[in-house]
C-alpha cells in the first residue's frame, strides 16, 4: 500500500479502505476511512470492529438476517454481499436459506444496508449485475445471478414478502430448525413453473406436493 499516494488524494475523493487484515491497519500511517474486508458473523466481532473505529461495517450470515437491531446499535453504515449465497467456503446442499439479495429486494435491504456490492472475478459481469440490480427485476433462473445457488428456480415465481420475510428472521432455519419459509418460497416457484410450461404444452397441471428442494 502507498500510503502518501492514498493520503494524497484521500481529501478529493470519498475514499473508504478495504483492510484484509489487522497488520495491513496497522501499517496505516494516515487518517483514512476503513472497514475489513473480511465479513463480521458475530456480534462480539461486531464490537470489536466498532471498538476499532471502523467507518463501516461489512456483514455475512447470520447478521445479514437481524439488520434491523444490526443497525440501532451499529451506528455506522452497513455493507453485504447481494450475489453470494455463503461466504466461509462450507459445503452446502443448495445454498437457499443463505445471504443473499434478490434485485426486487433492493428497497427493503436499502433501509438497513448502506451498501450492496457484487462479488465477481470479472468487472463486466459485475456490470452487468449493477444494470440488473438497479433495474429491480429479474425474470429468469435466479442460479444465474447468485454464486453458490445449487437450484433452478424462475425469480418471477418467488413471492413479494421474500425479502422482508428474510431481513429479521434471525436465520432461524439454521439456529433453531424451525423456519422453512425459504426453501417453501422455492418449491412454489418451481411449481410455478412447471405449471407454466405445462399449460404451454397443454399438459396437466403438477401437483405442488411432487416437487421438493433437491438434496
Amino acid at each position: 500500500m502507498n500510503w502518501e499516494e492514498i493520503d494524497s488524494f484521500k481529501d478529493k475523493v470519498d475514499l473508504i479502505v478495504a483492510f484484509e487484515d489487522m497488520l495491513t491497519r496497522n501499517g496505516c500511517n494516515i487518517d483514512v476511512k476503513y472497514y475489513f474486508a473480511y465479513p463480521a458473523t458475530t456480534w462480539a466481532e461486531v464490537r470489536v470492529l466498532l471498538d476499532l473505529g471502523v467507518s463501516e461495517l461489512f456483514i455475512g450470515a447470520p447478521l445479514t438476517f437481524d439488520l434491523r437491531q444490526l443497525n440501532q446499535q451499529a451506528k455506522v453504515p452497513i455493507r453485504m454481499i447481494a450475489n453470494k449465497c455463503y461466504d466461509d467456503n462450507l459445503p452446502r446442499e443448495n445454498g437457499i436459506c443463505g445471504s443473499y439479495v434478490r434485485p426486487e429486494d433492493v428497497d427493503y435491504y436499502g433501509t438497513y444496508v448502506s451498501t450492496l456490492e457484487f462479488d465477481e472475478p470479472a468487472l463486466s459481469k459485475e456490470a452487468v449485475l449493477l444494470d440488473i440490480y438497479q433495474s429491480g427485476h429479474w425474470q429468469g433462473n435466479l442460479n444465474l445471478l447468485l454464486t453458490n445457488l445449487n437450484y433452478n428456480a424462475d425469480n418471477r415465481g418467488i413471492p413479494e414478502d421474500f425479502g422482508p420475510n428474510r431481513i429479521n428472521c434471525g436465520q432461524r432455519c439454521q439456529r433453531q430448525g424451525t423456519c422453512h419459509y425459504c426453501e417453501t418460497a422455492f418449491i412454489f416457484s418451481r411449481v410455478i413453473d412447471k405449471a407454466v410450461q405445462a399449460s404451454k404444452q397443454n399438459n396437466p397441471i403438477p401437483e405442488a406436493e411432487e416437487d421438493s428442494i433437491d438434496k
